[in-house]
């Protein structure tokens, strides 16, 4: 992420004139194709999206987690309730994961 945020500051903070070029209609998707590939965003901002999907993937099992977790504070079970519950979890969790 932190590679993402230099490539776009450094694309920003150039302080010199952009050349101008004219391109077709036509052309244009080519022209634009041409320019990712010399800057290299293309492949920066797929390694960066690729891994923003695999967070988004893992936040439905962390959100059941949490809310596990704060239901048992609130709750205030004892240590061997909390055990056999988070086991029992635990076995459901990974029977439906391995079900799909």
């Amino acid at each position: 992420m932190v590679k993402i945020l230099e490539l776009l500051k450094g694309l920003f903070s150039q302080e010199k004139e952009p050349e101008q070029e004219k391109v077709s209609i036509s052309e244009l998707e080519d022209w634009f194709n041409n320019k990712i590939e010399k800057i290299g965003f293309d492949s920066d901002a797929q390694e960066f999206l690729s891994e923003v999907k695999k967070i988004k993937e893992q936040l439905p099992e962390k959100l059941k987690i949490l809310e596990l977790r704060t239901f048992l504070k609130k709750t205030k079970m004892s240590k061997i309730e909390l055990k056999m519950l988070l086991k029992v979890t635990e076995i459901i969790m990974l029977g439906r994961l391995n079900n799909f």
